[in-house]
């Protein structure tokens, strides 16, 4: 399998006979990543991990029929906001198993990052939004029709030989048993202020042989930041931190 990073929580999985494609967002005015739309129109198989804006808000730019997308009720809602039901949904919850070709996919119940009050407080008033007011209006009218409603799913995905475990957002569900020992886990990191003892929690149950981040990136400024996720890659010496480079394939 491979792996192609297009920013944020945009990938894309790529095996011998099929490919996926995960959250796929158009980066706003102001980032450093640009994404050409028919880098997404040409693919046919999209799984969404929650309804929120940057996992959804693009779709309405690339889908028709031939588009089959995979996401719970509330992913179903939120689009029925944003465009016509021209498209393929395929309804999934949690312990849900199919297949993609020979991609085999375990579906599990997550959890969203914690926007705790520190964070709100510091983005609220952060003198970056002055720079990227129509980034601002934009998001403004996407995010009341994007929710979430505690509908996040997370992805096992395996080709028989390699397993990847992926993340839409950094948290968990505390009553759902995950897979550990999986060979990758693809990890958000973004979303709350103790970035470190969220994906802490994360790892540890886990317990993968990589680690790959994503969702680190300033890809809808001025909500978002680059952040420096060099703490966390410190606190694990038998974990292989993979670096993701934009639109750069990864071998898994």
């Amino acid at each position: 399998m491979t792996l192609t990073w297009y920013g944020t929580a945009s990938l894309l999985i790529s095996s011998e006979n099929s490919q996926v494609l995960i959250d796929p967002f158009i980066p706003m005015r102001g980032g450093p990543l640009k994404v050409d739309i028919d880098e997404y129109s040409k693919h046919t198989n999209i799984l969404i991990t929650h309804a929120h804006f940057d996992h959804i808000g693009s779709l309405p730019l690339f889908i028709d029929k031939s588009k089959k997308i995979y996401g719970t009720q509330a992913v179903a809602t939120s689009l029925a906001k944003l465009m016509s039901p021209d498209y393929n949904f395929i309804p999934i919850k949690p312990n849900d198993e199919f297949n993609i070709d020979d991609l085999r996919i375990q579906v599990f119940k997550s959890k969203h990052s914690s926007l705790d009050t520190k964070l709100r407080l510091r983005t609220i008033f952060s003198f970056r939004h002055l720079f990227f007011i129509p980034n601002l209006i934009t998001m403004s009218k996407l995010a009341p029709k994007c929710k979430e409603n505690k509908e996040i799913i997370a992805y096992l995905i395996s080709n028989g030989t390699t397993s990847i475990f992926i993340l839409g957002s950094l948290g968990i569900d505390e009553n759902t048993t995950y897979p550990n020992n999986v060979d990758y886990l693809v990890l958000p990191y973004q979303g709350c202020s103790d970035l470190k003892s969220e994906a802490i929690k994360i790892i540890d149950t886990i317990q993968p042989k990589n680690i790959i981040i994503d969702h680190c990136d300033d890809t809808f400024p001025s909500l978002t930041k680059k952040i420096d996720t060099s703490e966390i890659e410190k606190e694990y010496t038998n974990i292989t931190f993979h670096k993701l480079q934009y639109k750069k394939m990864l071998s898994l």
